[in-house]
């Protein structure tokens, strides 16, 4: 292949993926090493012919003696090119002691962070990475030895999370070797990429070429072949997990998810692990955390009446009779409520509507619906407010002569203790005037006097679910 076929073939793969649009700014992250070099130099060629903007960014990480050197080579390269460039510096071994994490995964999260923080000030919608046909392979020889799954096969992904890009990911090594060599760029050699210590270059210099030498002499090319095969049979079962994932989820915030175990069972074993492997990524919960020991853990939990797993430090899941929930604590709140209006409390996704109008020429107005309350707008407070349920709470249920324990209704009507510390009461004058969705007070009533009425409906939040009897 030329080297003029070489840089066309990398921009149809730009545009074949939407890599890049006209306009883009584009954060180039160069270590300085071969691979990079290459990518700043085919998309320095390339922004000539569809406007985007480049800007270059190296992090020393400060693990090696001639890492100085590294950044000074980096800088020199951009500024010959006339293209901005920021270098960052971090103590990746510090950071490694200090969050006890491998010097590896400490560099690539200091690497990630530096670039996310620039790419924001700079206003960069896109982060390129010199990642090659050949990284892709041992990525995913790589997950292989460690037992991945059909994601995992699909290796590095040409676009992640709408930032992440690698325009060269179709490319093989002894190409960047040529395409270096054909315009006489310069650039770093890492002497920690042949270190045998790291589980990488084990596969790069030992394992690889032994499989090449003695078993599949194209060994990169099948592998990059299994990896395009397993990402569209990833994305396939990936749609199909989103369009089950809408009906098993009773509710979802970023907080707290609720799943119906009955629909669950509806589906094959592959989709029962994807949606609750999304629903703990839906909670924030890090590839790291949800292995397969977890997400099986979860899985027998569905076949028990009831049950608790501890996910993570602040997340836990509890199977309750027909509803798995994933539950993260609620923080304290305490939400001033419009008395005319509408008002919204985020922390269970739900909102308040409020009216006020005169008294009807009719009978007594009432509700048995939980959801909606009517007080005389005469006695109420002027001012009230949502608070979460807090210990000894207590009021005058409506239509009882006595108090009764809040916690004692709520275990009446078979709220799930885990849930229990999010219900929202309305207060007002020191008082419970309405525990939203079970039972409002005997405070302020409707009667023969009352001139004014005010009333409150409460919609959204999870209680309709969790009281269901088919969910019981």
């Amino acid at each position: 292949m030329t080297m003029c076929n070489l840089l066309s073939n990398v921009k149809d793969y730009i545009q074949d993926h939407s890599l890049i649009s006209p306009q883009t700014v584009v954060l180039i992250a160069v270590s300085g090493g071969a691979d990079s070099v290459s990518l700043l130099h085919m998309l320095y060629r390339l922004r000539t012919e569809w406007p985007f903007t480049i800007h270059v960014a190296h992090l020393n990480h400060n693990l090696r003696a001639n890492a100085q050197k590294d950044a000074d080579f980096v800088t020199q390269t951009a500024n010959a090119l006339d293209i901005p460039i920021s270098v960052g510096s971090a103590q990746v071994s510090e950071l490694a002691k200090k969050e006890k994490r491998s010097i590896e995964d400490a560099a690539r999260r200091a690497r990630r962070d530096f670039l996310l923080k620039l790419a924001q000030k700079i206003g960069a919608s896109r982060i390129a990475l010199g990642h090659t046909k050949n990284d892709q392979a041992e990525t995913i020889l790589f997950r292989i030895l460690r037992g991945t799954s059909l994601t995992g096969l699909s290796g590095i992904r040409p676009i992640a999370q709408e930032l992440w890009i690698r325009p060269l990911l179709d490319v093989s090594r002894s190409q960047i070797e040529a395409y270096v060599a054909h315009h006489n760029l310069q650039f770093c050699v890492d002497e920690s990429n042949t270190d045998l210590k790291f589980a990488r270059n084990k596969i790069r210099h030992q394992l690889l070429p032994l499989i090449k030498n003695h078993y599949a002499p194209q060994i990169e090319s099948a592998l990059t072949r299994l990896g395009h095969l397993a990402k569209d049979d990833d994305a396939l079962l990936e749609n199909l997990c989103q369009d089950a994932f809408q009906k098993v989820a009773l509710y979802c915030s970023n907080r707290k998810i609720i799943l119906d175990v009955k629909q669950i069972f509806g589906y094959h074993i592959s989709l029962r692990r994807r949606l609750l492997k999304k629903a703990l990524f839906e909670l924030g919960i890090s590839e790291n955390t949800v292995t397969f020991q977890s997400i099986n853990r979860l899985l027998d939990s569905l076949d028990l009446g009831q049950a608790h797993i501890q996910i993570s430090a602040d997340l836990s899941a509890h199977r309750i009779n027909g509803l798995l929930l994933l539950v993260r604590p609620a923080p304290p709140f305490n939400v001033p409520i419009c008395l005319q209006g509408n008002t919204s409390f985020p922390i269970q996704n739900a909102r308040i509507l409020a009216t006020r109008h005169a008294k009807p020429n009719t009978a007594p107005i009432n509700s048995n619906d939980a959801y909606t309350v009517f007080f005389d707008a005469d006695q109420l407070p002027p001012s009230l407010f949502i608070r979460e349920v807090q210990p000894g709470d207590r009021f005058q249920p409506f239509g009882f002569s006595g108090r009764q324990k809040i916690n004692k209704l709520l275990s009446e009507h078979k709220i799930p203790k885990p849930l229990r510390e999010e219900i929202p009461v309305l207060v007002g004058d020191n008082q419970i005037l309405w525990v939203l969705g079970l039972r409002r007070s005997n405070y302020a009533p409707i009667t023969s006097k009352t001139k004014h009425i005010q009333q409150l409906i409460f919609e959204g939040g999870w209680q309709r679910i969790v009281t269901h009897p088919e969910l019981r």
